[in-house]
């Protein structure tokens, strides 16, 4: 990053904000540092690291989508690129095919957004593929689903020493792991409503003795 850290700093702005994305295998751990201009020189105290783990799609179908299908239609397209159209004839399907590949995965993503458990993966896809892309600004923004599906951390420099990228993608591996673990333990009464009723009636239960062990006792 020294270059573009150059680039900046020969403007003399007050402050800005360098972004940088590290590949950790299939995973993308995405980093922003913050400078600011003290005396003559510019100085920083921390980053913000953010990471969001590339799942692979599994094996199944989910209303009538397949998962690895759409991945890999996903995956032939180049979001990145902007397509001037240079031999664009409306009337000559061949000369927009890229445009009917994106329609028509536009239309698997509502479907598998229509049900909840497809909604996840839909979210997995759009955040891999169109995460700074043209297609963000035109769909809206991908914040929402990044919240529910990122983990981020803030991380100090003291004088020389500070926790690199390396570990910052550790830490907040656990941290992912810690928070699909929890989003788990929250999904099981929804799940397995007997739970909840087992639940329910021992609380009953025990209202009831306490009330035939309280009686001649003055109920406040």
């Amino acid at each position: 990053m020294d270059r573009i850290l150059l680039q900046h700093i020969c403007c003399r702005p007050m402050r800005f904000t360098l972004f940088d994305r590290i590949s950790f295998n299939d995973d993308i751990l995405s980093c922003q540092v913050l400078f600011i201009k003290k005396d003559d020189g510019y100085t920083t105290d921390y980053y913000e690291a953010s990471l969001i783990r590339q799942l692979p799609m599994p094996e199944h179908r989910i209303n009538n989508i397949s998962l690895q299908e759409l991945e890999a239609s996903m995956l032939a397209i180049d979001w990145h690129k902007i397509d001037t159209g240079s031999e664009f004839r409306f009337n000559d399907e061949d000369t927009w095919i890229r445009e009917k590949a994106i329609d028509s995965i536009m239309s698997d993503l509502l479907h598998l957004s229509a049900v909840e458990d497809g909604k996840v993966y839909a979210d997995l896809l759009k955040i891999r593929f169109w995460t700074g892309t043209l297609m963000e600004q035109i769909t809206g923004s991908l914040t929402t689903a990044r919240n529910k599906l990122e983990v981020s951390q803030r991380f100090y420099f003291l004088q020389t020493q500070g926790i690199g990228v390396d570990g910052a993608y550790r830490f907040l591996l656990n941290q992912w792991i810690e928070k699909r673990m929890l989003n788990r333990r929250k999904a099981v009464p929804a799940e397995n409503p007997d739970a909840a009723s087992i639940t329910g009636g021992l609380k009953e239960r025990k209202i009831l003795k306490k009330r035939k062990g309280g009686k001649g006792r003055k109920l406040i």
